[in-house]
């Protein structure tokens, strides 16, 4: 199944060519139009060789004199980049493309702002080492076209001992909502937390 998704990923990903691609402060990214942009691999998408192993999406990266506002992390961006471990996403995204972070097998935290309203295929899938994930969200991303009709988001991982923070007033419809509700536990995530206010710092 693996090798199925990843020459599906091949396909997928060739459609980004076309875009301009730069880099900035470590990370890479394609352009959207001209004030927006993705997150992207940094070079082979098949063979990634970022060597972090805690990665701050910025909200906004520069690039010819031009700031653009990172909308997406797109297609396999991460895709089995085993260095990482801890993530955190701006509030400007509101997309997780497909296999973003697919095979990250030694990421440990995840946290997801308030922003994202979809999150593709297979985007944290195989990633085995999840201890907890973070969606301020107040209404659940939804899962995007499923590719084969198999790969969830989080497939190949057991999110059944998994905590999932969540905004308190959203706890009962992470609760009901589709992926979402197979987490083990669905806790609150109070507004004073450390976490809460990062986001809205970016």
């Amino acid at each position: 199944m693996k090798k199925t998704f990843s020459l599906l990923l091949v396909l997928f990903c060739s459609l980004t060519l076309l875009a301009e691609r730069f880099e900035y402060n470590g990370i890479y990214y394609n352009t959207l139009s001209d004030s927006t942009a993705e997150v992207t691999f940094q070079t082979e998408w098949s063979s990634p060789s970022y060597n972090h192993t805690s990665v701050i999406i910025p909200s906004t990266a520069e690039y010819n004199g031009k700031i653009y506002s990172i909308v997406r992390i797109g297609q396999a961006a991460f895709y089995e980049y085993t260095s990482l471990t801890s993530l955190s996403i701006p509030k400007t995204v509101t997309t997780i493309d497909i296999g973003a972070f697919f095979g990250c097998t030694n990421l440990s935290e995840v946290l997801i702002t308030h922003s994202v309203q979809t999150i593709g295929s297979a985007a944290f899938a195989y990633c085995t080492s999840l201890k907890e994930v973070t969606c301020l969200a107040p209404i659940p991303p939804t899962c995007g076209e499923l590719v084969l009709n198999d790969y969830e988001m989080f497939y190949g991982v057991d999110v059944s001992n998994i905590p999932l923070y969540v905004p308190t007033e959203s706890i009962e419809l992470y609760k009901n909502a589709d992926h979402w509700k197979d987490f083990g536990q669905i806790l609150p995530i109070e507004p004073t937390s450390y976490k809460s206010q990062w986001c809205d710092t970016w």
